[in-house]
């Protein structure tokens, strides 16, 4: 009779042990939310490296994440509540949403950015007539530095070899001396 007492008290103590650790996994999964999500541009093309942001500015909430080479992100463990979430990337005007974790069941987001215009100024000076070559025929410009960088075969015919090696058109001769095409 005791043996039997003895088995029905630990059959109770288990489940009650199984009991509580039940309600605690289910406490624990109700108590975070999971969002996930993608960003992408007005072609439907990720977004790699956008920031993401999801706030609550009631509570003070905020957390921030990179997107993925994929254009995905994940934010795990968000409290039951309502937030805005942001993205913003270079060339990108940002985008905001609003969405409200009430359940551990995955909330996923899109996200589209449009692209931002861009303007460009060009200034025009009046000595442009000076960088503008006017002449019709076909030239090398041989400075210093490309000299000293080129191989010279021989002391006595370095500028030949200077001018056959950096001009197109021009060959050396059987005695190594220049002649144009």
């Amino acid at each position: 009779m005791i043996k039997a007492q003895r088995n029905i008290l630990t059959l109770a103590c288990a489940m009650l042990f199984l009991f509580a650790v039940m309600i605690s996994a289910k406490a624990q999964g109700l108590s975070a939310g999971t969002i996930t999500g993608v960003v992408t541009d007005p072609n439907n093309a990720v977004v790699p490296n956008a920031t993401v942001t999801i706030a609550n500015a009631v509570t003070g909430y905020t957390r921030t994440v990179n997107t993925d080479a994929d254009g995905t992100f994940r934010f795990n463990d968000v409290p039951p509540n309502s937030y805005q979430i942001k993205a913003s990337a270079p060339g990108f005007s940002s985008e905001q949403q609003s969405l409200a974790v009430h359940t551990s069941v995955p909330i996923s987001v899109k996200i589209p950015l449009a692209v931002t215009s861009a303007s460009e100024t060009v200034t025009i000076s009046s000595n442009t007539a000076e960088a503008l070559e006017n002449t019709s025929t076909s030239h090398t410009d041989v400075d210093q530095t490309l000299m000293t960088r080129l191989p010279v075969r021989s002391v006595g015919s370095g500028l030949s070899d200077v001018v056959t090696l950096a001009a197109p058109g021009v060959v050396a001769d059987s005695n190594g001396f220049f002649h144009p095409l």
